[in-house]
């Protein structure tokens, strides 16, 4: 991952450490020690530990880091199926959602819309001018599959 995408993924997680909700995502998950819930989960995910592993630039793409960001609320979701605490993750969630597509300029797009590396591509404008994403092909919000342009 180049610098600027380190730092792009280091001001969402900053971003997210600033929500009032964040102190319970922060620190290992109870549900870790807890054998009949932990076992039945990928693996435990929290924001500290996303923090250290930026830190030791763990992530070489940036698909990385969202995988493991999500990973946390998909955990948090099994944790709480049946439970109003749940909310909090899922309003948590929704925010890093949200300041993702901030940070990394990520449009919505629609089916007549090719999409280049995960941005909205211009028919208009050459291809060395289009907007270039770091992620790769992202799929955004809960649109169908649209067909790729790889450059």
């Amino acid at each position: 991952m180049g610098t600027k995408e380190q730092v792009q993924c280091e001001f969402l997680l900053l971003q997210l450490y600033c929500h009032s909700e964040s102190s319970f995502f922060a620190k290992i998950p109870y549900y870790y020690y807890i054998k009949e819930i932990s076992q039945n989960l990928k693996e435990p995910m929290w924001l500290d530990k996303i923090k250290n592993r930026l830190k030791e630039r763990h992530y070489p793409r940036v698909e990385g880091f969202v995988q493991d960001m999500r990973l946390i609320f998909q955990n948090h979701r099994a944790s709480y199926k049946y439970n109003d605490f749940g909310l909090m993750g899922l309003r948590l969630e929704a925010e890093f959602e949200k300041v993702f597509k901030e940070v990394f300029a990520i449009q919505e797009t629609n089916e007549s819309s090719p999409v280049v590396y995960g941005c909205r591509w211009d028919p208009g404008k050459p291809l060395w001018e289009q907007n270039s994403h770091p992620l790769g092909a992202v799929k955004v919000g809960s649109n169908p599959p649209l067909p790729r342009v790889w450059l």
